[in-house]
């Protein structure tokens, strides 16, 4: 079916769905605006529309095949009176540019406001972000039927698969539901529509727009999601193959897949990475290393069960092994398995913590608000005994750790020596195999490894400030100080050493990349300007002024000896400042190997006549064969294909059941806000190049080779994914920057679509302003 403006989609389309489907409207030209606009507003009381008129724009040039021009044109709601509806019609005439205007023919759309409004929304024929085979609904509760365009209202997203049994989401959509199914049938491209409910009008369309741009998804793309659905379901099996040595010391129930617990991929590598950037990922970090360093800090002995999943190159973790991971040792196999059926239940009734596990799900230490924690958490699931001995297996792991025997101090020294290390193994020329290995090889053994323990240390020194503030132990600007002097200002050396010289520079921070694992990522020492540009400002003075005022610790040393630990605060605080700065210097060190380690990769690939793009396709397996040239290709070939194919799927950040291929709500996620300080200020979409000086940068996710934004003067940071302790919360702490992160995919998108913001982290809020 043809379309035509706005009016004329709606009149051709309303034949054609159930009587009600749409608002009754009607249209006013331009010609009989300016010939008797006294008739025109006859006609329009003459419909007794007695809540009141929307009056939309309908230009020719609006919702086409070529583009929408959406937000270009006025649309005018709630308008009252008759003197208002004059108003209103010359503003949205007025919006229009003069070619239009000499047009007699171009028109205004009136229809019935719609005040009694109990859900309204949006709802596409597919996804428009990555033209999946969907149907995706976005709606809000409430009679403000601009909520989800606006980005003012809380929304609620489902996706729906193309050809998929519906499970019902909302009885109150059921309709809407068989009308897309019709509309779907008589429009030739992909589309979307607003639609709202009320009591009143029951079910009604207020516009059908084409999607510019996009085109209908194959059926290749809906087979996909059969062989989505297949794997997770695998995935999600307790049976699945396991190795046959090894007990499972999770037990046998069901687990559950997520982008954000534990090592979260969704920040680190992204939600769909290439296939080089996966699989080195694996190999240096969630295959066995992580494993092996969680055993060494007291924890369950996971070695030799991976962390990482793939469905269909999306990566996901085991939540069931990430939550084993994270119980002592000590603790008795029945009990182990009691516990990691608890932990998975818990985040299967409440998903929206999937970015929080070890906040509000998982036990893994013991502070000084572990007590109240675990009645509401454990208490109604476990017996005094049982609370008891799980209680002493974490102050017992959580002493040793910090005045024991301390595993951390060998990390320090393992970290230490990865340089030395990493010289004597480097012996083969640039760009061959085993150049490539003695870069990795020592960089899993004196690199992750050391990093996994001192950012596990890191993050239970956090934690038990953090929970002195929630005891009222330290105020949360006390707890950010001893942060950020704990970190030691590995930032703003960095920007101090680029303003000083600029070589030393490139020789300490110059392997430095966005993406860590990414090899299409530059390095700092391949386009420095690109980063920093021209001059680069002087570090905050504030926070170092704080740092330097004496924090009180008396309280803070009662409240740990009144969690039955045995060591105080100046210990904590010591313990602290150690292992949050090795946490990240072990970053900044292993960074290097990694970075130099895809520089030689890329080598391999010019070698062999492929391009990095091609490079980024295979996995570090297919290199570490070295196959022929021929077959490398057919490799890059096979992976291009499989990323392609990725960008089509959605997948909610928690998979529970494999259901949820096929239908889906997406979870809200409760974003973090670091610093409480509020700023106004543009938005920069740093992915798309924009420079960040005096604006709130977003960045999906952020690993150390971001660090540049904090020299460019950066006013305020969010991000989709990352919690309290990821790397760019902690800079933000250092720099006092108001930073909001883990915002997930939904808030992410509307937040980076605007034009300015207002990021008020004291209020724990964000709002739209443009």
């Amino acid at each position: 079916m043809l379309i035509g403006d706005k009016a004329a989609t709606l009149a051709a389309l309303r034949p054609f769905l159930r009587e009600g489907a749409f608002l009754p409207h009607l249209t006013i030209t331009r010609s009989a605006w300016h010939e008797d606009p006294e008739q025109c507003l006859d006609d329009i009381e003459a419909r007794q529309w007695v809540d009141g008129y929307a009056v939309r724009s309908s230009a020719s040039s609006e919702d086409s095949l070529e583009g929408s021009h959406a937000g270009v044109f006025d649309t005018v709601l709630r308008v009252g009176d008759r003197s208002a509806l004059t108003h209103a019609i010359d503003k949205v005439f007025k919006s229009y540019d003069r070619r239009l205007l000499r047009d007699p023919s171009e028109r205004v759309l009136v229809q019935p406001m719609v005040r009694d409004a109990l859900l309204s929304g949006v709802a596409s024929s597919l996804d428009h972000v990555r033209s999946g085979p969907y149907w995706v609904l976005n709606y809000s509760a409430g009679a403000d039927t601009t909520a989800v365009t606006s980005g003012t209202g809380h929304v609620i997203t489902y996706y729906i698969a193309h050809g998929a049994e519906r499970r019902r989401i909302d009885a109150r959509l059921d309709d809407l539901l068989l009308d897309l199914d019709a509309l779907n049938t008589l429009m030739e491209v992909p589309f979307e529509v607003e639609f709202a409910v009320s009591p009143r009008w029951g079910t009604v369309i207020l516009q059908v727009r084409p999607l510019a741009g996009l085109t209908q998804p194959t059926p290749a793309a809906s087979q996909l999601l059969t062989s989505v659905a297949r794997d997770v379901k695998y995935y999600l099996n307790p049976s699945r193959d396991r190795p046959a040595h090894q007990q499972y010391p999770a037990g046998n129930g069901p687990t559950l897949l997520g982008i954000m617990p534990d090592w979260n991929p969704a920040e680190i590598i992204g939600t769909r990475p290439r296939r080089l950037a996966t699989s080195l990922y694996r190999n240096l970090v969630t295959d066995r290393v992580w494993a092996h360093s969680r055993m060494k800090y007291g924890y369950k002995d996971l070695t030799g069960f991976p962390l990482l999943v793939e469905i269909q190159g999306l990566p996901y973790i085991d939540v069931r092994t990430s939550c084993a991971s994270l119980i002592p040792a000590a603790l008795p196999p029945l009990l182990t398995r009691r516990l990691a059926d608890h932990y998975i239940a818990a985040l299967r009734s409440h998903p929206e913590l999937h970015d929080k596990l070890e906040f509000d799900v998982v036990h893994s230490m013991w502070g000084p608000a572990s007590n109240a924690r675990m009645e509401r958490q454990l208490a109604p699931d476990f017996t005094g005994k049982e609370q008891t001995e799980i209680r002493n297996a974490l102050i017992a792991l959580t002493n040793d750790l910090i005045d024991g025997t301390q595993p951390w101090r060998a990390d320090q020294q393992a970290i230490r020596s990865l340089p030395g290390n990493t010289r004597r193994a480097l012996k083969a020329p640039e760009g061959t195999v085993t150049r490539i290995e003695q870069l990795l090889d020592p960089c899993r053994k004196y690199g992750t490894e050391p990093f996994a323990g001192l950012a596990r240390a890191a993050f239970i020194a956090t934690e038990l400030l953090a929970q002195a503030v929630e005891v009222g132990a330290l105020t949360a600007a006390e707890r950010d100080c001893l942060l950020a002097s704990a970190a030691g200002g590995v930032t703003s050396d960095l920007v101090e050493q680029l303003k000083s010289d600029r070589d030393e520079f490139l020789r300490v921070y110059g392997h430095l990349r966005p993406g860590t694992y990414d090899i299409l990522s530059p390095r700092y020492d391949e386009g420095l300007d690109r980063y920093f540009g021209g001059a680069v400002p002087e570090p905050p003075k504030t926070l170092r002024a704080l740092t330097e005022q004496p924090i009180p610790l008396d309280e803070l040393s009662k409240a740990l000896r009144g969690a039955g630990l045995d060591f105080d605060a100046l210990t904590l605080v010591r313990f602290a400042q150690q292992v949050v700065r090795g946490r990240e210097t072990s970053k900044l060190a292993f960074t290097r190997n990694v970075s130099d380690a895809l520089t030689s990769i890329k080598y391999y690939a010019h070698d062999h006549g492929l391009s990095i793009d091609d490079a980024s396709h295979l996995s570090l397996n297919d290199i570490l064969r070295n196959p022929d040239a021929m077959e490398l290709a057919e490799l890059a070939a096979e992976g291009r294909e499989q990323w392609h194919r990725a960008q089509q799927i959605v997948l909610p950040p928690l998979v529970a059941d494999s259901a949820d291929v096929w239908c889906m709500q997406l979870p809200p996620s409760k974003p973090n806000f670091i610093t409480c300080e509020r700023v106004i200020a543009d938005v920069a979409d740093i992915e798309s190049g924009a420079d960040p000086e005096c604006r709130i940068a977003l960045i999906r996710s952020a690993d150390p080779g971001y660090d540049w934004i904090f020299a460019r003067g950066v006013a305020g940071l969010i991000t989709a994914y990352g919690g309290v302790n990821s790397h760019m919360a902690i800079r933000a702490r250092e720099f006092h920057v108001p930073t909001m992160t883990g915002t997930g995919e939904q808030m992410f998108n509307r937040l980076r679509a605007a034009a300015r913001l207002e990021l008020d982290c004291g209020a724990q809020t964000v709002r739209i302003l443009q």
